[in-house]
């Protein structure tokens, strides 16, 4: 097996290369010039501090600065992340995570699954799953299913009884702040029509009935030129649920606050 530690310098072929905490192991590493990609192939594992990835065959390119740019992990790779006793998988075709930015993107039939001790609390499936490392915010895309496991017995709050008929959150999480329960809606309408005026009216009565229960709260993230029309009814919705957030409150980290 040939190894390569990368600390704060990596030598390979001359080049100096700069990178965080870096170990590449696999069968055979060569190094293409003209496509500046080191290529890995045979029991390849990447760890980057606390990311693992393994897969039989990778490459990872490289930058005019000569710094490590993306590792991309070829025939359905398998990557994993482990924080104390919960462990985060990821399985997908193809997985291409960025060396600088720290940022891992699974592109088709992704899967990711978070472990508690030996116990699955969520399993996720989508097209796409890109994950922030730094930041620990997932992004599903296309196809997003999510499977909780006794979601109501870890929170001590009964999700279910929410709402006229059994109610599926797109997100579920706990506040690090406050460790209040954070339910989350979010949808995006790029053509206009009567939807969003369902949903928005839909919403404010889910609002109102969560705000009935002690330590959940209720988060809406919605944008599109669908709300074009249905300016009016979106404008009541901001009057009445107090977190309602657009992609541009995303941005300027409006998450952060909750």
């Amino acid at each position: 097996m040939k190894k390569v530690l990368i600390l704060l310098l990596l030598i390979f072929s001359s080049m100096a290369v700069f990178s965080s905490d870096l170990i590449i192991d696999s069968k055979t590493q060569t190094f293409s010039d003209k496509e500046k990609k080191i290529k890995l192939d045979g029991g390849v594992k990447v760890k980057l501090d606390n990311l693992t990835v393994e897969s039989d065959r990778a490459d990872v390119t490289i930058r005019r600065n000569n710094k490590l740019d993306t590792a991309t992990f070829y025939d359905k790779p398998y990557a994993y992340e482990v924080n104390e006793n919960k462990k985060r998988e990821v399985k997908a075709n193809i997985l291409k995570v960025s060396l600088i930015n720290k940022v891992v993107r699974a592109e088709g039939e992704a899967q990711s699954i978070i472990t508690e001790g030996n116990t699955p609390i969520v399993v996720i499936n989508a097209d796409t799953q890109e994950y922030d490392i730094n930041s620990s915010v997932m992004v599903c895309t296309g196809g997003v299913t999510m499977k909780y496991k006794d979601i109501d017995k870890e929170y001590g709050t009964n999700l279910c009884a929410i709402g006229k008929a059994t109610k599926k959150f797109d997100f579920v999480f706990k506040s690090p702040s406050n460790n209040e329960l954070i339910v989350m809606e979010v949808n995006f309408y790029g053509t206009q029509g009567s939807k969003p005026n369902e949903t928005a009216k839909s919403y404010v009565e889910l609002n109102n009935e969560i705000n009935k229960l002690n330590g959940v709260k209720f988060v809406w993230i919605t944008d599109g030129n669908g709300w074009n029309k249905s300016r009016l009814n979106l404008e009541d919705a901001y009057d009445k649920i107090e977190h309602l957030y657009t992609i541009k409150d995303l941005e300027l980290g409006v998450l952060e606050k909750i």
